[in-house]
C-alpha cells in the first residue's frame, strides 16, 4: 500500500517537473493532489532545490488543481526570497569579476549566475555562491588572496574565501578535475585549449547593469557541467538542479560537428558512459528531444544514476542512506565516501579504482602545502 501511494506521489512530482520546464498558463496535472500530497510536493522541490522554477509551474495550473493556502504562501515567499537573492548575487558577481580582472586576474564566472542566463526566467533558478575560472598560476591566486587578508580555504580545485568579509568566492585554479590521473591531464588540456575562447565570451548578467562578464560558451559547458556533476556524483551526490542546468544548456542545440566533437572530448577524459547515463535521464525523466542528444542513452548506466539523483536531493545533502558524508570526523567521512562509491565499482571502474589513491594523494597534498 505505501509503495503504491509512494509511486503515485512520484508521478506527481515528476509531472510537475515536466510542467515547470516550459510553464503555459492553463497546463493541468493529471488528477488535483491532495492537501498532504501537496506538502510532500513542496517539500521535494525544496529538497532538491528547485522552489523557485516549479512555483511558476504551479502558479499556471487551474485553480481547482492548486496547493492549499498553508502551502501556497510559504512556496511563494521563498519564491520571492530567491528572485531578491538572485537580484542582488547578480550585481556583486559583476562586481566582483570585474575586481579581479582590473588586478590582474582575468576569469570566467562558472555555473551558477551564468548558467541561470539559460533559463526561460533566470531570476528564479536557486542561487549559490560565485564559482570563477581564474587564468593564471595557482601561486598568483593564492599570493592575491592573502594579500588582501580573505579567510581561506584550499584544495587541488580551489580557494574559498570572503571577498571584503562578505561575498563567498570559489575561485577555481582549474575547471574540474578527475581521480584518474591521466584523464585528469586530458581534461586539462582540454580546458586549457579553450581558455581564451571563454574569456572572450562575455554577456550582462541580469540587473548586473552594463558590466560585462565572461561566461563559458555552450560547447564549454556540454563538457565541463557534465563534469562537474560527475565529480560531484562520486564526491556526495546530486540532485535535480545539476540535471535542469543541464537540460537548459543541451537546449541550446548543435550541429552534427558539434556533437561529434563533444562526444571525442569526453570520451578523451573517459566520461563518455557517464555521457551516456546522462542522456538516458535527460530523454526519460525530462522527456528531452533526441534531436539534443548527442550521444545514444544507456538505460542500464542511466537507471542506476536516476535513482542516485532522486534519493541524494541537492548535493547529496538529504541522502539518508550516507549522513556520515556531512560527518566531522574524518575519518567517518572518509570510509562511508569509500563504501558509497565502490557500489559504483560495476558501472565505473575506472573512476572508482582511483578514488582512495587520490583522496590519500590529495590529503597529503594538501597537508604538506598547510591547506589543512
Amino acid at each position: 500500500m505505501r509503495q503504491n501511494e509512494a509511486a503515485k506521489a512520484s508521478q506527481l512530482f515528476v509531472e510537475l517537473l515536466r510542467l515547470s520546464l516550459a510553464p503555459q498558463k492553463g497546463q493541468m496535472l493529471s488528477r488535483a493532489p491532495a492537501d498532504c500530497e501537496w506538502h510532500n510536493l513542496f517539500d521535494e522541490c525544496k529538497r532538491h532545490s528547485l522552489v523557485g522554477m516549479m512555483y511558476e509551474a504551479v502558479a499556471c495550473l487551474p485553480p481547482v488543481q492548486r496547493p492549499p493556502r498553508d502551502v501556497l504562501l510559504p512556496w511563494y515567499a521563498l519564491t520571492e526570497r530567491i528572485k531578491q537573492q538572485n537580484a542582488l548575487l547578480n550585481v556583486e558577481a559583476a562586481r566582483v569579476c570585474t575586481q579581479l580582472e582590473r588586478d590582474g586576474l582575468p576569469n570566467v564566472l562558472l555555473k551558477g549566475q551564468g548558467v541561470a542566463l539559460l533559463y526561460p526566467h533566470p531570476e528564479l533558478r536557486m542561487p549559490g555562491d560565485i564559482d570563477l575560472w581564474i587564468a593564471v598560476e595557482r601561486s598568483a591566486i593564492m599570493r592575491y588572496v592573502h594579500s588582501k587578508g580573505w579567510h581561506v580555504h584550499t584544495t587541488l580545485l580551489h580557494t574559498e574565501f570572503l571577498m571584503s568579509g562578505v561575498t563567498e568566492v570559489e575561485a577555481h585554479f582549474m575547471p574540474s578535475y578527475r581521480y584518474n590521473p591521466l584523464k585528469h591531464w586530458q581534461m586539462c588540456r582540454l580546458f586549457d585549449s579553450i581558455e581564451d575562447v571563454q574569456l572572450q565570451h562575455k554577456v550582462s548578467l541580469e540587473f548586473g547593469g552594463n558590466t560585462l562578464v565572461s561566461v563559458p560558451t555552450a560547447a564549454f559547458n556540454r563538457v565541463y557541467l557534465l563534469a562537474h556533476i560527475y565529480r560531484h556524483f562520486f564526491g556526495e551526490g546530486i540532485g535535480l538542479r545539476q540535471l535542469i542546468d543541464y537540460y537548459y544548456c543541451l537546449r541550446l542545440g548543435f550541429s552534427a560537428a558539434e556533437a561529434e566533437q563533444t562526444v571525442c572530448w569526453l570520451k578523451k577524459m573517459g566520461m563518455y558512459r557517464f555521457a551516456r547515463a546522462m542522456m538516458y535521464v535527460m530523454r526519460t525523466l525530462l522527456q528531452l528531444p533526441d534531436q539534443y542528444l548527442y550521444a545514444m542513452p544507456d538505460a542500464r548506466l542511466g537507471k542506476m544514476l536516476l535513482r542516485e539523483v532522486m534519493l541524494a536531493g541537492n548535493f547529496g545533502q538529504h541522502d539518508q542512506r550516507y549522513v556520515q558524508l556531512n560527518s566531522s570526523n574524518r575519518l567517518a567521512r572518509f570510509w562511508t565516501k569509500t563504501r558509497r562509491n565502490v557500489s559504483f565499482v560495476c558501472y565505473y571502474p575506472g573512476e572508482v579504482l582511483f578514488d582512495v589513491p587520490f583522496r590519500m594523494w590529495h590529503y597529503a597534498w594538501r597537508k604538506l602545502h598547510g591547506y589543512l
